[in-house]
């Protein structure tokens, strides 16, 4: 779970220092379990994120989430790199499709 939290941390970081214009919302925490951890919108685009360790798993109730979400044609991800995040940024908040590498 520490890893995940490091990855938390790690993605809010890049986004204030990268994009700062995008709304971010962290839904999860430890009284929302089962929820994806980020909503990030920017000009009417919508971006969910569920962040994972390496080893980590997607829960029942996360996958009922991002079912329910697909149902509604809504973007989201698992994502275990901060650059997996920022690619997924930059291709649908931003409709640049070229990919940056870490």
């Amino acid at each position: 779970m520490a890893g995940e939290s490091i990855l938390k941390q790690k993605v809010i970081d890049m986004k204030k220092k990268h994009y700062p214009d995008i709304y971010h919302w962290k839904i999860s925490d430890r009284w929302q379990s089962g929820k994806l951890d980020f909503l990030f919108i920017r000009n009417n685009k919508y971006l969910w994120i569920e962040l994972k360790s390496k080893d980590g798993k997607v829960s029942d109730m996360q996958k009922y989430e991002m079912k329910q979400l697909k149902k509604q044609k809504c973007h989201y991800a698992v994502c275990d790199e901060v650059i997996d995040v920022k690619n997924l940024v930059e291709r649908i908040l931003y409709g640049n499709n070229q990919q940056q590498e870490a």
